[in-house]
């Protein structure tokens, strides 16, 4: 492995300059701008065709699955079949007020590249890349095929892999560099929900709460929250509102006409929702506490305020899930949509690997019927558990120890990664087991030096798993 560490070594600036390409591209999920041609938008479908192209001068196989997902291969045509599941898509970026460089630039600052998707996920991308690039450069003959797996959809709900699934060749084993290291042979269950409902519009009362919005995906706690009040007697309001003596709140008056009030909060992944400050939360602590019509919407949120309040693990609601393999139950209110008429909250909850899925979504779902609200499903993701003797996760584990010198024994996430929609898979790096977990917060980055050491981590990966004789992974099915 010295030689193609050597290499690594040497092909570093141009594979910091790979990364900073593809950040440059905007690849949120498009909505307003998909098409049959484009299902995720162009800018997304135009990232991966960069991608196969650079993947094309280094001799790999590539296909271009209808612009939803894409692969790069490599490797002996007779040989076993193994995915590596990286994504190209990411989350929306805002507040770019508290960005150090726009979230697109990639720029390197102190040693740091910022962007978004420098973690999650295309630092990975960059880092496989230029591993396979050592492999081959060390002139390495490849035993088995390696296909380089790159979906579109990861962030908003795989319909990516769905497609993937479809027609493609299904890897014997697979690794999603899209999670932690040293390893993580188990995944949190998934449950995103809705609840809606209507309120009587009351255009003539003195006070009226006119909206809400905050939130723009589920599995990303909340920075920003607003509320809209009108009516002729909002300076009650306003009186109200100055008697909160906190740096978070934000209000502004337009003509005694309307109150636009903006609570602060802290965004983080979803699977780690204690780290963050909810907004939302923090808006429903504050509107509790003030007197507005309609009033059933009013008397809504003071209940909301006591089945939540600021906790993340469902504690109020009796939903606070525990085993001895995993952590807590989380639970982020992601999102918020309120007319003035209509009102939709969005849910992420994640609960612990061993706890059954049916058993899971009965008891979140007769709990959530305390808001008073429709609860409709919107994804429902199972645990994923793996055994963690298998050769496949030790042959992983090896080659983290073997470049970092760290013993540290395999995890379990709360994160959901693409090796729940393939069999035999797990998760496998890229954060460092005490970094901070930068994924969907504003100045996402990775440092130069752990981003070339990630990059000897997968090669010796790579490396390692080419000559292995026989690999055995062991999936644990939860029902």
């Amino acid at each position: 492995m010295e030689n193609i560490n050597k290499i690594i070594d040497k092909n570093f600036d141009e594979e910091v300059e790979f990364l900073q390409k593809i950040i440059s591209f905007n690849t949120v999920y498009d909505f307003n701008n998909a098409t049959d041609e484009y299902p995720f938008g162009k800018n997304i479908s135009d990232c991966l065709d960069y991608v196969l192209e650079r993947s094309e001068e280094l001799g790999f196989i590539t296909k271009n699955i209808d612009n939803m997902v894409g692969y790069s291969e490599i490797g002996d045509k007779d040989g076993d079949l193994y995915g590596i599941l990286c994504h190209l898509d990411t989350v929306p970026y805002n507040n770019l007020d508290n960005w150090k460089a726009h979230p697109t630039s990639g720029a390197i600052i102190d040693n740091e590249i910022i962007g978004r998707g420098a973690i999650d996920n295309k630092g990975s991308v960059a880092a496989t890349f230029y591993a396979l690039k050592a492999l081959i450069d060390a002139g390495v003959k490849f035993n088995k095929r390696f296909r380089f797996i790159l979906g579109l959809d990861e962030e908003s709900g795989f319909k990516c892999v769905n497609r993937y699934l479809n027609t493609e060749d299904i890897p014997k084993c697979s690794y999603a560099p899209d999670a932690k290291f040293p390893a993580v042979y188990g995944e949190k269950g998934i449950l995103s929900l809705a609840i809606k409902r209507g309120f009587e519009a009351m255009p003539m009362e003195p006070v009226i709460l006119l909206g809400m919005t905050a939130g723009e995906k589920v599995n990303i706690v909340p920075d920003k929250a607003v509320a809209y009040f009108g009516g002729k007697d909002i300076a009650k309001i306003y009186i109200q509102l100055e008697k909160f003596n906190r740096d978070y709140i934000k209000f502004d008056y337009f003509e005694d006409k309307m109150i636009k009030v903006e609570i602060e909060g802290k965004a983080v992944h979803a699977m780690n929702p204690e780290t963050g400050v909810n907004a939302i939360q923090r808006l429903f602590g504050v509107l509790e506490k003030l007197d507005f019509a309609p009033k059933e919407l009013n008397l809504w949120i003071k209940d909301m305020y006591q089945l939540f309040k600021y906790e993340t693990d469902g504690k109020l609601l009796g939903i606070n899930m525990t085993d001895e393999i995993s952590t807590p139950l989380s639970l982020n209110f992601g999102m918020l949509r309120y007319d003035s008429e209509n009102l939709q909250a969005n849910f992420d909850i994640r609960y612990p690997v061993t706890i059954n899925p049916e058993y899971a979504e009965e008891t979140i779902c007769n709990a959530m019927k305390k808001t008073g609200t429709a609860i409709s499903i919107l994804n429902h993701k199972i645990p994923l558990y793996v055994d963690k003797n298998s050769k496949f996760v030790k042959t992983l584990l090896g080659a983290y120890r073997s470049v970092t010198g760290d013993n540290r024994e395999p995890i379990v996430i709360g994160g959901g990664t693409y090796a729940r929609a393939f069999p035999n898979a797990l998760s496998f790096g890229p954060i460092m087991p005490d970094d901070e977990d930068l994924a969907h917060q504003s100045n996402e980055r990775i440092s130069l030096l752990k981003l070339k050491t990630i990059t000897k981590i997968y090669a010796k990966a790579i490396f390692d798993l080419n000559v292995i004789e026989k690999e055995i992974i062991k999936t644990t099915k939860i029902r």
